[in-house]
């Protein structure tokens, strides 16, 4: 058990909202996660450092259902937007049902 449990529903709580998992080959799940779009810097083709926006979702674990690279997602503040998840990050928190981290990008078009 760690001190930080909890204060991750307290997160969740507030920013949470209703996301579909769309894995290949199942049924879509609802459940809840914060979607954001962070600024990261980035090296452009000239090696140049430059500021770009990363999508990125955060499920707790638990309730991410075993997401993964390659699976999609919709998020109810983007509506008609689809985004493929690229990766998942591992988290540094010590928390029992600390977020888990996955970044995405929008396959929109692709999707349609």
């Amino acid at each position: 058990m760690s001190l930080f449990n909890g204060v991750t529903e307290l997160f969740s709580d507030v920013f949470d909202e209703p996301v579909t998992l769309l894995r290949a080959g199942a049924d879509p799940i609802d459940t809840l996660g914060i979607y954001r779009e962070e600024p990261v810097v980035q090296n452009d083709q000239d090696g140049h450092e430059i500021l770009a926006v990363a999508s990125v979702l955060k499920v707790r674990r638990g309730i991410d259902h075993g997401l993964q690279a390659g699976d999609r997602v919709t998020v109810e503040s983007h509506p008609g937007r689809t985004f493929e998840v690229l990766s998942r990050q591992p988290s540094r928190s010590p928390a029992d049902d600390r977020h888990i981290c996955f970044e995405l990008r929008d396959v929109t078009s692709a999707a349609n």
